[in-house]
């Protein structure tokens, strides 16, 4: 389900890029475009979370041992919200 779901998602962008650079370029079709203030949120809240569980996590782990196994928890938390 979920490799069928990037390769549509995947499919609708290249549609989508190609459609905008007819009509207004390569240039624009690249670089334009519009995101909404909760597309933008959502997208810093990933990158700051992913970062910080890739080297924040592990250093706590190191630290503190067995407590660092609360953000199993705190992930599927997230995921599932």
């Amino acid at each position: 389900v979920y490799l069928v779901s990037l390769v549509v998602v995947a499919y609708y962008a290249r549609r989508r890029k190609a459609e905008a650079e007819a009509a207004g370029g390569k240039l624009q079709a690249h670089y334009g475009g519009s995101f909404s203030a909760p597309l933008l949120i959502l997208t810093t809240f990933s990158t700051v979370y992913s970062g910080f569980t890739v080297t924040g996590v592990p250093e706590e782990a190191f630290k503190k041992g067995f407590i660092s196994i609360r953000w199993i928890g705190a992930t599927i938390v997230i995921v599932a919200s």
